[in-house]
């Protein structure tokens, strides 16, 4: 039982847990969506995705009753075991969690629960990467420009900071040379009018809508990913399988094949800029397999 959506809305979340479904029907692995309809039977796990606090536990109490194990794949970057009664409580009883970044486990770690119990995944697996089937172009591409690509879900902040970083970003192309386009796509236009205004704004692709994500990822040359804050990325490791060089802050640490810059400073990106020219990757996307082996020891244990 997975308790969580599929897109739309289309975020890192969903597009999570879209591309887990793909992968377990390839390995033929039964599995459903949470709804009241689906309750009435006894499943061997429940799998929990939701981000607040209250829907986690709701699920936990439900996942109780109907399966014999409990796991949660935390997505959210803010989970502190060590100073959340709430979190530790959520560790105390789940049977199982999956984290998507280095110091989420550290967290949890330090909060003594058993190694047995945790493993760190990439939030996609290889096997559940779908290729695009859409023709949309969105834009000419002028072959002797470099068109970089940032994603803002929306204009949000975070302990006072701007989550995604299209501002630095709308700094940076100041001093960035005319062979760079920058092409940002905000789905919930949080930034229409800093970009509206912006002096150089014809060097500006502005995509304001829900788009096929990995088709415009073929359109460009590098994913730039300049946040404050982080998990581990879906639409870094969409990049990566496509062989797209990343450019992210290391506002977090990072995972192998990322080139990383000094979070919010203007000329380390820079000086960073120009190692992505002719850059492949050899970053590892986890595989279905590891999946279910975890899913089956916690079954045994």
């Amino acid at each position: 039982m997975i308790f969580g959506k599929l897109p739309p809305p289309v975020g890192g979340v969903t597009k999570s847990i879209e591309n887990l479904s793909n992968a377990l029907r390839k390995k033929k692995v039964n599995h459903k969506f949470f709804s009241f309809f689906n309750i009435f039977k006894r499943y061997d796990i429940s799998h929990i995705h939701y981000l607040k606090r209250w829907k986690i536990i709701v699920a936990l109490i439900i996942g109780k009753i109907i399966s014999r194990k409990v796991i949660l794949t935390y997505h959210s970057v803010n989970f502190y075991p060590n100073r959340s009664f709430i979190d530790r409580l959520i560790l105390k009883v789940i049977d199982g969690i999956i984290v998507l970044n280095e110091n989420v486990e550290k967290e949890c770690l330090d909060c003594k629960i058993e190694t047995k119990k945790i493993i760190r995944l990439t939030p996609i697996f290889l096997e559940g990467i779908v290729a695009s089937k859409s023709t949309e172009k969105l834009f000419n591409k002028e072959t002797e420009k470099i068109y970089l690509l940032v994603y803002a879900y929306d204009k949000v902040f975070l302990e006072g900071l701007e989550v995604y970083g299209i501002t630095f970003m709308l700094k940076v192309l100041e001093q960035l040379k005319e062979e760079y386009t920058l092409v940002i796509v905000d789905p919930k236009s949080g930034y229409e009018k800093e970009i509206i205004s912006h002096s150089l704004k014809n060097r500006i692709i502005y995509i304001n809508r829900v788009i096929d994500f990995a088709s415009l990822l073929n359109s460009v040359d590098i994913y730039v990913r300049p946040t404050n804050f982080d998990g581990n990325s879906v639409a870094i490791l969409e990049a990566l399988s496509l062989d797209k060089p990343v450019l992210a802050s290391d506002a977090v640490n990072r995972q192998k094949g990322i080139i990383t810059y000094k979070n919010n400073d203007t000329k380390d990106f820079l000086n960073t800029i120009d190692l992505c020219k002719n850059y492949t990757s050899d970053a590892n996307i986890s595989s279905i397999d590891e999946y279910i082996k975890f899913l089956e020891s916690i079954l045994d244990d």
